[in-house]
């Protein structure tokens, strides 16, 4: 079994390529989110949100409720959630977008991983990422 930090950062790297190519092709993404079950098996999820408009805070909603469901069954390990922010990095003044990454693992790692990011004509240019304590945790410590 990998470490919690190695465990997190995989489940980052195999989730990050997909909101940077929606930001390529389309500008945005829909929020969406990742899993390590208690094999160690990468899963992919998504949730849909009612209405015209799809509302990135209902969509955060439903996979953090699910995962804190499937985190006090034990059935996952560690959790992902990865949506589009706009940000003020730190020593800056000025906001921009951001990748927004919160990732929980059962040990009780829990931060957001912010990747600061901008579309020049048709390329991506990510900078570089931050971490601030995540504020909503998977896995409730009791």
């Amino acid at each position: 079994m990998q470490p919690p930090k190695k465990q997190c950062e995989e489940l980052m790297t195999t989730l990050l390529p997909f909101a940077e190519m929606m930001l390529r092709d389309h500008g945005e993404f829909h929020p969406f989110g990742g899993v390590v079950d208690s094999a160690g098996t990468i899963h992919l999820l998504g949730a849909w949100s009612c209405g015209e408009r799809r509302c990135s805070a209902d969509i955060i909603k439903q996979l953090r409720i699910g995962m804190i469901r499937d985190a006090g069954t034990r059935q996952i390990i560690a959790a992902a959630i990865l949506y589009d922010v706009r940000v003020v990095p730190p020593k800056q003044t000025a906001p921009t977008d951001a990748i927004a990454v919160d990732v929980d693992h059962q040990t009780g790692l829990s931060q957001t991983v912010v990747y600061p990011y901008r579309i020049q004509g048709p390329q991506l240019v990510v900078g570089k990422c931050y971490c601030i304590k995540n504020q909503h945790p998977v896995f409730q410590q009791h």
